[in-house]
């Protein structure tokens, strides 16, 4: 990775911790109804996560605090990737995704347990991806969530560590 990517990358954590920071900051202040389109959306997220409010209002943590992979949730990242996931759910792309969704819905599961598990296979293939410094692959993301349709929810985390992913 060059220095320039890495800036650029510690710049886009920044811009988007920044953002998650001023979109709390109004909801502390009631202001809701002043947000436009997209940071409601990020607030609705924010909303269901209130496990992590300490660090959406600590301002120290804005430029650049790590966190590790190893042994803690990165607050942000699960924000990114919720928003991710809502974002391929509203877009209707790829498909496999509303597909898996719907699927998971009919079955009376609840949506925040449902995004979370599609966050789980997306982090998952993100992660390898970077590690072997390959593109996203996009189909096999497709496959698995296909291929998760015919499980209940609470087993799909078994199936994919065991099955899926070999672990």
């Amino acid at each position: 990775m060059t220095e320039f990517t890495k800036s650029a990358e510690e710049l886009q954590r920044q811009a988007f911790r920044r953002t998650v920071y001023h979109i709390w900051s109004m909801i502390q202040a009631g202001l809701i109804d002043e947000m436009n389109e997209a940071e409601y959306a990020i607030a609705e997220i924010l909303l269901e996560h209130p496990e992590y409010e300490d660090f959406f209002e600590d301002e120290k943590i804005l430029d650049g605090r790590k966190f590790d992979a190893g042994s803690e949730v990165n607050p942000f990242l699960h924000i990114s990737l919720h928003k991710m996931i809502e974002d391929q759910l509203e877009a209707g792309r790829p498909e496999e995704v509303r597909f898996f969704f719907e699927s998971m819905e009919a079955k009376g599961n609840d949506r925040h347990e449902i995004v979370h598990v599609i966050m789980k296979v997306l982090s998952i293939l993100i992660y390898e991806a970077i590690n072997s410094r390959q593109s996203l692959d996009v189909d096999r993301y497709r496959s698995i969530l296909e291929q998760c349709c015919n499980f209940r929810l609470d087993e799909i985390t078994e199936i994919l560590d065991r099955k899926i992913f070999g672990r």
